[in-house]
């Protein structure tokens, strides 16, 4: 065979290499990313990247945060007509595993809560440590088929510590 037919496939493979580098680049340039704290879909209607699902309680002189909550509809299956919502929220510190509990029993929308354990309760969990509210209230300004908004302000047994807060939480 002549040397006219080797030598223009040499030089095409030669080159190989090249092309699938430039390929390689044009396809990792044209990748998306978003950027934020939680590339999650958002609570929020407009479907932004979600900021604002968080919890915070003060308590002991101490400020407590986390973006780690969330709220679940509880219902028995004796009585399906009785809407019970836990709101959850979980923090390591030093660590040490804690979180707050939420229990509202027969959730009726916006309003607000007193802290009647069992009925409607507050727990403080720290490591093996469990600290229940006594006493106190559950704020829940906003109800939305999206999230819950709210504030809270309870006592707990031998007024071991005072603990208010603010939380707004997707809905399940």
């Amino acid at each position: 065979m002549p040397a006219s037919v080797y030598l223009p496939a040499l030089w095409l493979m030669k080159r190989i290499p090249l092309y699938i580098l430039i390929g390689c680049t044009i396809a990792f340039g044209s990748c998306h990313h978003d950027t934020g704290p939680a590339d999650l879909p958002s609570i929020q209607p407009n479907n932004r990247l979600d900021t604002l699902v968080l919890f915070t309680a003060n308590f002991q002189g101490s400020q407590w945060k986390t973006d780690s909550a969330y709220a679940i509809i509880v219902n028995y299956a004796n009585d399906s007509t009785v809407e019970n919502i836990q709101i959850t929220a979980s923090q390591t510190i030093k660590d040490t595993g804690t979180s707050f509990v939420l229990n509202l029993t027969n959730f009726t929308g916006p309003g607000i809560y007193s802290v009647t354990p069992p009925v409607n309760a507050v727990t403080y969990y720290k490591g093996n440590q469990r600290y229940y509210a006594v006493s106190g209230v559950i704020n829940i300004l906003s109800d939305t088929s999206y999230s819950l908004i709210g504030n809270f302000g309870i006592t707990t047994a031998d007024s071991a510590f005072v603990a208010t807060g603010t939380f707004n939480v997707a809905m399940p």
